[in-house]
């Protein structure tokens, strides 16, 4: 009688599941009504004035890199000469932490 009740559970439970992904499946393949039509026309949408030119965005992004190099080897060398750092204000409870790993 157990198995029985297993047995069906199980072959319900695989039934659900066929049919959950039948749905599934017929709804993907027909798909919304509005994802098949093409889309609107926009009468006040204008094309751009000058068509893409992939080796003019090549020469931007070249030109931005170069920049940020340029940026970066004068943040370096500011680094290499030495920071110098002054604390005006420590979180409560530092000093206690730093003493007892000093004490370690």
């Amino acid at each position: 009688m157990r198995n029985e009740k297993q047995l069906n559970l199980t072959l319900s439970v695989f039934a659900a599941g066929a049919a959950l992904l039948a749905v599934f499946l017929i709804a993907h393949a027909t798909g919304p009504a509005s994802a098949n039509a093409a889309p609107p026309k926009d009468s006040s949408r204008q094309e751009p004035p000058n068509p893409f030119n992939s080796g003019d965005q090549r020469k931007q992004m070249i030109d931005a890199l170069d920049a940020l190099a340029r940026r970066m080897e004068r943040i370096e060398s500011r680094l290499e000469k030495g920071v110098s750092v002054k604390v005006t204000e420590l979180p409560k409870g530092f000093m206690a932490a730093q003493a007892r790993s000093d004490g370690d």
